[in-house]
């Protein structure tokens, strides 16, 4: 009878034994999932909180730090693209002006990796959106997407923000062989006022870039305000206007606007003069430089140029008065 009991108690306790140990992995099971479940809550919360703060606001130094090497990149193609033994120029329908395979390979390296990286980003430029299977996205951004991000970056609202890009500013000198006037640029519009600035000439490879800068007044001024840098396309037109105005005026025939701002932030030339119509992506880059380095840039009548309105009829304006020291000379002898 004893060791009956005894049999009875040892398989007793095996059985407690047993529960206990089944009720422990079950509460750690439902403990560890209950953890995980809030805790991946909590995450998601947080992915939200910060997804809320992320949109709609851009890192302005990261744009600009992103649009420069895209820009490099975009160049090293139109410099390819030109060597290529059935290189070969096209027209525009709407206004039979020259076109090429680069013009189009610029474009969409720049506003297809820009849209990517910042899909809030309101960009305008001289090319539209053609079908491009082949474009290698995960290639740029690779190489440009490698930003390490500062506490003291510039966040803006992208409301606020306008992006102007010429993928390949100077396409009739491209076509002729003529690469030195050859640039591609990139600019940031604040509120319609460009605040930061990229010219690349990618034949050349020299970049000039001006980020948000207050203008100095310390550069030394040349002495004489006589060269007049002006389109190879509009020469003609453009010494009517300078007649015997200046005395001594040397004109300077070239292609670009980036090409012509080069000169001026160079000396070599002291004013850019433009009669006609003109796009703001040619201006934009150009506009942002000068100002932030003391320049000036405006229509013939003064007013600064709003880079805030992309619409067809206020994308171009007509003539501009340009300069690095002499702004105010020029514009008095100028103006309309």
């Amino acid at each position: 009878m004893k060791s009956n009991s005894n049999f009875f108690m040892k398989v007793k306790s095996k059985y407690l034994l047993s529960l206990f140990f089944l009720f422990a992995i079950t509460w750690s099971s439902v403990k560890f999932f209950v953890f995980n479940v809030g805790h991946n809550d909590r995450t998601d919360q947080e992915r939200l909180f910060k997804k809320q703060i992320d949109d709609g606001k851009i890192n302005l130094n990261e744009l600009f730090y992103f649009g420069e090497c895209l820009l490099k990149e975009a160049g090293k193609k139109i410099v390819q693209i030109r060597k290529m033994s059935d290189f070969k120029v096209n027209h525009k329908e709407k206004d039979n002006s020259v076109v090429t395979k680069a013009d189009f390979e610029s474009h969409t390296i720049l506003t297809q990796t820009l849209r990517h990286k910042f899909p809030s980003l309101n960009i305008n430029s001289e090319e539209n959106d053609l079908d491009n299977s082949k474009f290698d996205l995960k290639f740029y951004m690779s190489k440009c997407d490698n930003y390490k991000p500062k506490s003291n970056d510039l966040i803006k609202t992208s409301l606020e923000i306008n992006v102007w890009i010429d993928p390949l500013d100077a396409t009739q000198e491209y076509s002729e062989n003529l690469v030195e006037y050859v640039t591609v640029m990139f600019c940031i519009a604040q509120i319609g006022i460009p605040k930061a600035g990229i010219i690349h000439n990618p034949f050349l490879n020299r970049t000039v870039s001006s980020f948000f800068e207050s203008p100095k007044n310390t550069v030394v001024k040349p002495k004489n305000r006589n060269k007049i840098i002006v389109s190879r396309s509009h020469a003609d037109k453009v010494k009517e206007i300078i007649g015997d105005k200046i005395k001594n005026a040397e004109i300077i025939p070239a292609g670009g606007s980036g090409f012509k701002t080069l000169n001026l932030l160079d000396n070599k030339a002291d004013l850019y003069l433009h009669s006609s119509k003109i796009y703001k992506w040619d201006l934009c880059a150009p506009n942002a430089i000068l100002n932030n380095l003391g320049g000036k840039l405006t229509q013939r009548n003064g007013k600064p140029i709003d880079y805030s309105n992309a619409e067809e009829k206020t994308k171009s304006v007509d003539g501009i008065i340009a300069s690095m020291h002499f702004y105010d000379y020029f514009y008095e002898i100028f103006k309309i």
